[in-house]
């Protein structure tokens, strides 16, 4: 096979995107002229939807095998899908083994192992067309702040921001980033309604994020060619750190 560049579309897996932030990622590179490969758990009538749960191996492998076999490359890898269960901090002995492994589970080993599953599959872009290839980690400001939804998600999230400076490190050329999004307005987290308005008044806009708003940060890291190893904070101007 020749090793000319041949121009093909550029190609997106985007994990988590039936809704909230990953939904709207996908619309926003469907818009950029990307190809979107959608993946949740439940049924989607979209043609290049892979249903699988990243809860286990077998959900994993199941993308890696289908965008192996259906596409043979991707320019880009956002890995949006997250699991958490509100526990207030008091209440840090409700968080069971099997909440604390299925968050850890979801929220860290799945990154990790498409990151690497994928790793060829990224590669090989670079001789499809021109859009280097790229890695997106949906980390979250509890990652740094230690505030969130329990205990474990915050630390699945930091976690999550190391592992792309690490990443960064080894999969060079490959890029990669993470996004650490504050309170954004989504039925990801059932807090309460208080929680909302006090999270507003904390920030420098005097509001709550909107899925949109960490689509276009997505969108403009995958532009900017220099930018690598970075967690990039979006929490309307210091919402999430005091």
């Amino acid at each position: 096979m020749s090793s000319k560049k041949v121009n093909l579309k550029p190609i997106a897996l985007i994990t988590g995107s039936t809704k909230g932030i990953g939904k709207s990622i996908a619309k926003t590179l469907e818009n950029q002229n990307y190809t979107v490969i959608r993946n949740g758990r439940g049924k989607l009538n979209n043609r290049n939807y892979i249903q699988a749960d990243l809860s286990n191996l077998k959900g994993i492998n199941k993308i890696i095998n289908y965008v192996n076999k259906k596409f043979g490359y991707i320019n880009v890898l956002v890995n949006n899908a997250a699991y958490t269960k509100y526990i207030k901090f008091s209440n840090y002995k409700k968080l069971t083994d099997k909440i604390y492994n299925k968050i850890f589970f979801v929220n860290f080993t799945a990154p990790y192992k498409l990151c690497t599953g994928l790793e060829k599959a990224l590669l090989k872009s670079k001789k499809k067309n021109d859009i280097e290839p790229h890695i997106i980690n949906i980390a979250s400001i509890a990652g740094i702040t230690g505030e969130g939804s329990n205990i474990a998600y915050c630390a699945s999230k930091g976690a999550v921001i190391t592992l792309t400076k690490s990443l960064s490190k080894c999969m060079k050329p490959i890029r990669v980033n993470s996004v650490s999004p504050g309170l954004i307005k989504t039925g990801f987290v059932k807090f309460p309604k208080k929680h909302y308005r006090e999270y507003a008044k904390r920030t420098l806009v005097n509001k709550i994020g909107l899925p949109e708003d960490v689509a276009h940060l997505v969108n403009l890291l995958l532009k900017n060619k220099y930018i690598s190893g970075q967690n990039i904070v979006i929490d309307g101007g210091g919402g999430g750190v005091n």
